[in-house]
């Protein structure tokens, strides 16, 4: 798996586009809603941290529910907003999501070949291993 991952509107996805020489019908994106049924049958899976906003408005436990998909993701690029940083929200149902995304961010970063960073259209790869 790739985990690529920064702010919004940074430019990850045309990032994983160029990168990987894929097209946009390549990617399925999480709307926050459900979960695609096409969710892991696509190369690129963006907006992860929407699948994250699901599992925890539904009461799951969004990092278990990401341990599950892992071998799944084995072979796909996973694109997530960073929304770590700034003013830590009011609402209870924001901080919650935050911080089951901070946790799946850290489960993603662990079990990725590569983690790549992207800031104003720029990457920088944080970690690569070979082996995975």
């Amino acid at each position: 798996m790739i985990f690529i991952f920064g702010g919004a509107y940074q430019g990850k996805l045309e990032y994983a586009l160029k990168r990987f020489r894929l097209e946009p019908s390549d990617a399925v994106c999480c709307d926050g809603e459900e979960v695609p049924p096409d969710l892991t049958e696509k190369k690129i899976i963006c907006h992860f941290e929407r699948l994250v906003l699901y599992c925890v408005k539904n009461g799951m436990d969004a990092p278990d529910y990401v341990r599950k998909l892992e071998k799944k993701l084995e072979n796909r690029i996973v694109i997530m907003d960073d929304i770590s940083r700034g003013v830590v929200p009011m609402d209870p149902l924001a901080r919650r999501w935050r911080e089951a995304n901070g946790r799946v961010s850290c489960f993603l970063s662990s079990r990725a070949s590569e983690t790549v960073h992207v800031f104003c259209g720029l990457a920088e790869t944080l970690g690569k291993d070979e082996e995975k």
